[in-house]
């Protein structure tokens, strides 16, 4: 009888332990996209989030060499997330989402293929760069090449890549990211000797670089046009105008589009405008962004 009680007991015991065992694994689950926003900004239960916010939350992570398992768990969500065809039937693309708590829903939109793609490859390269986590690039290098293949598909006879099919706006920051991205792409595919056209890829970055520096730089005042239109009105810079204007000038100088002296040059009419102690006032990703640029100048080019 006391054998039977114990053996009860036990079993009572167990049950209790597995059920509480599992609710605390449940509970501590949090959806990858808001782990990662969360290090910068607490978000409500229902958020509408661009993955390519998130990649900037991500950037800053990495820049300040930390939470690299959060960011390896949100690559590895976004590979997941990327479409075979899309609703333009455009492959390598990836959805906006709205979370609710730890659950997404997508929503068959982006404002952008070119930014989105181009800033993914960056942040994957410089997550590759400070973990060396080579074998998760290797996994999913079909994907890296799926993504990496948008930016040519939109890349115009200027050079310039337009947003997305459907959008065929040339702007000054999507270019950059462009750029940037396939200066990752190509440093990724090659450090791993991972099958890529190498040739092609160059020549597409090269071209990019050429259209970025031939349609979009006003030479008389040594700043940048945000956007490739003549026909908008308000593409002349204001650089009283943080968003996008001034903002705008930050990408040449983190993507490494202009040299060390341009870079400076571009920094210090920014800073001119929009001193550091202001940037609080702007949306968290520009914030972010603002301090990227300010820690890369600190770090290379000061």
């Amino acid at each position: 009888m006391i054998k039977m009680k114990l053996l009860l007991t036990f079993l009572l015991l167990s049950t209790v332990g597995l059920f509480l065992g599992n609710s605390v694994c449940q509970a501590e689950y949090i959806h990858p996209a808001r782990k990662v926003y969360e290090h910068h900004l607490k978000l409500p239960e229902e958020a509408f989030l661009t993955p390519y916010d998130v990649v900037i939350m991500a950037l800053d992570d990495l820049d300040q060499e930390r939470y690299y398992d959060d960011i390896r768990d949100y690559i590895e969500w976004y590979f997941k997330r990327i479409n075979k065809l899309d609703i333009y039937g455009m492959s390598g693309t990836i959805y906006d989402f709205t979370l609710h708590g730890n659950r997404d829903t997508v929503i068959k939109q982006y404002d952008s293929v070119d930014g989105y793609s181009g800033l993914f490859l960056y942040m994957l390269n410089e997550y590759d760069k400070k973990t060396g986590d080579h074998e998760l690039i290797r996994k999913h290098w079909d994907t890296v090449c799926a993504i990496a293949y948008t930016i040519p598909y939109l890349q115009q006879p200027d050079g310039l890549t337009i947003a997305f099919t459907e959008y065929e706006q040339q702007y000054l920051m999507d270019n950059c990211e462009a750029y940037g991205g396939m200066n990752a792409f190509i440093e990724m595919g090659t450090r791993l000797g991972c099958s890529f056209d190498k040739k092609y890829y160059t020549e597409v970055r090269d071209n990019i670089k050429e259209g970025i520096l031939g349609e979009l730089y006003e030479d008389d005042r040594e700043v940048f046009f945000w956007v490739n239109d003549p026909t908008e009105k308000s593409r002349k810079v204001q650089m009283k105008k943080f968003y996008p204007d001034a903002f705008a000038q930050l990408f040449p100088i983190y993507f490494s589009v202009v040299d060390k002296e341009q870079a400076r040059q571009l920094y210090d009419t920014f800073l001119r405008y929009h001193p550091e102690e202001n940037w609080v006032a702007e949306p968290i990703e520009q914030q972010v962004y603002c301090h990227l640029t300010k820690s890369k100048m600190e770090r290379e080019i000061k």
